[in-house]
């Protein structure tokens, strides 16, 4: 234990020391700050496209409901995963909320949301493509269609694989930059607007379960409740015709 607090008290540290030295080696500050700010609004786009744009119109087209009042209330589980950064420890305020609140069956939220917070990293999938990228770009590396489409499928790969730890994705990132060549080192300067990405790209995976939670609800219960009420129906009318007068 005395290895670990002496590994967690000198990270701060190191990274410092790994920052700085990129820093010194960059031309122009005020260039790489605009880099920098073009990273956070291209991967906060990606998200809110994600989410409001993709999810939400995945969950209409499916249930034919309102995606903004579902949002609405899960907006306490997104408060909580933007607070902690981490999905695995919202898990049991999504479970309860999907439950009281969306009214969702048990069943499917127990079985779902589990296997969401594991393998569901779409933020994660997201933000390492993009900061992948950009390393590249900063260290003028040329990306053919081919790199392209090899940082799509590691990037899949790894978010899979990803822990729902905070900034777990980071370190995932160094098998993604071996396959284009890009520096691993740079890296380091990611740490600067992590903590923000970080909860960004937590709160969309917790809001994609959900989502996912919904839609497989619909498809399993919801969408069946006519025909069982059609063949109670012709049930009641075959016991009625049965029934002697």
């Amino acid at each position: 234990m005395k290895i670990v607090f002496l590994v967690m008290w000198l990270t701060p540290v190191g990274v410092m020391s790994l920052l700085c030295a990129r820093i010194l080696a960059v031309g122009s500050l005020l260039s790489l700050f605009q880099q920098m700010a073009l990273l956070v609004s291209t991967v906060l786009s990606g998200l809110a496209v994600e989410l409001f744009i993709v999810e939400c119109l995945l969950y209409f087209v499916v249930t034919r409901k309102n995606p903004f009042k579902f949002l609405g209330e899960l907006a306490y589980v997104g408060l909580c995963a933007f607070v902690t950064a981490a999905s695995a420890p919202v898990m049991p305020l999504t479970l309860r909320c999907l439950e009281d609140n969306c009214g969702l069956d048990k069943r499917v939220t127990r079985f779902v949301v589990p296997v969401g917070v594991t393998v569901n990293m779409n933020g994660t999938a997201l933000f390492i493509t993009v900061s992948s990228i950009f390393i590249a770009q900063l260290n003028d590396i040329v990306i053919t269609s081919g790199d392209y489409f090899a940082i799509l499928i590691t990037a899949t790969a790894v978010s899979v694989a990803a822990t729902s730890v905070p900034s777990a994705a980071l370190f995932l990132m160094v098998m993604t930059l071996s396959v284009i060549g890009a520096p691993v080192g740079d890296v380091s300067l990611l740490f600067t607007v992590e903590w923000l990405l970080d909860r960004a790209r937590t709160t969309n995976n917790c809001l994609g379960d959900c989502f996912t939670s919904a839609i497989v609800d619909h498809l399993c219960f919801r969408r069946r409740a006519p025909e069982l009420c059609e063949v109670v129906v012709e049930d009641e009318a075959e016991k009625l015709k049965d029934t002697p007068m």
